[in-house]
């Protein structure tokens, strides 16, 4: 009886301080995930740099292509993406409050699905900045897995809930930027590193399957990060996987980064 006695006491004990306890909190959640992802050493980062491969759906078909990302903190970056037949894209990029000038070499622009192909020198003011804020909207999904959230799309986080995420527990913040953008990001309770981060978009025309839903209509997307390592005390993932409407339309396989490599700086040539 005294036994049973000390079990329910120490449960209440338990039941009582857990209670106690505050509820986890968006900042507190962020700043263990800075911590994760390098902490310090994230101070010392000026320039960045990295190389991979990719492989997206492009209807019915999967295009390999060489990627590189590149960036001058805090508020230049650009990602290359090199297809085969030795066409050239700069695909995404911001050079302050400019999109970069989008290359193409080597396709013709009238001609298949290729995605991206468009040229926002050419485009109304009011598309190109369209550009620009989906360009660094783009950034900051991606590079939430290795420095959190930046002031080059400033975004307000709010504690949801702890969900469970592929069988694993994880925080869920709820993400809010400009014009409405809502995203949501799953940090795992262990470790405290991004593990995806979703948010409603249109499917792209290239990567639209039969038996989606409607070009006007509004899906799910969801990246996913993983394969973190830990070099020069930051610890990123090198491995992205994009999913639409739950088809995989992109994976990409990053190699080892480069920390403040030098980068000439003509490679973020605004549009003009």
């Amino acid at each position: 009886m005294a036994c049973s006695a000390r079990v329910l006491l120490v449960a209440a004990l338990t039941t009582s301080l857990a209670a106690s306890q505050p509820a986890p909190d968006a900042t507190r959640v962020l700043a263990d995930m800075r911590q994760a992802l390098g902490g310090d050493a994230l101070k010392a980062v000026e320039t960045f740099s990295v190389k991979g491969s990719e492989d997206r759906l492009i209807g019915r078909s999967t295009i390999n292509a060489k990627v590189e990302w590149a960036g001058i903190l805090p508020d230049r970056f650009i990602e290359e993406r090199s297809v085969p037949q030795g066409s050239v894209i700069i695909s995404t990029g911001f050079n302050a409050d400019a999109p970069v000038r989008w290359m193409i070499r080597g396709i013709s622009r009238g001609r298949g699905r290729f995605p991206f192909a468009a040229e926002p020198a050419v485009l109304p003011e009011a598309s190109r900045h369209n550009v620009l804020i989906l360009a660094k909207r783009h950034f900051s999904r991606m590079t939430v897995a290795m420095f959190g959230i930046t002031p080059i799309y400033p975004l307000d986080a709010t504690y949801i809930s702890r969900e469970t995420l592929d069988k694993r527990p994880a925080h869920l913040l709820e993400l809010r930027g400009q014009d409405d953008y809502v995203a949501r990001l799953f940090v795992d309770v262990s470790s405290h590193l991004p593990r995806m981060i979703s948010w409603m978009a249109a499917v792209p025309n290239f990567a639209r399957l039969p038996g989606m839903a409607p070009d006007t209509s509004m899906v799910e997307h969801r990246l996913y990060f993983s394969d973190y390592e830990k070099s020069d005390g930051l610890n990123w993932p090198h491995r992205l996987k994009e999913v639409v409407s739950k088809v995989t339309v992109a994976e990409t396989r990053l190699g080892k980064f480069t920390i403040n490599p030098r980068i000439d700086p003509q490679r973020f040539e605004p549009a003009r």
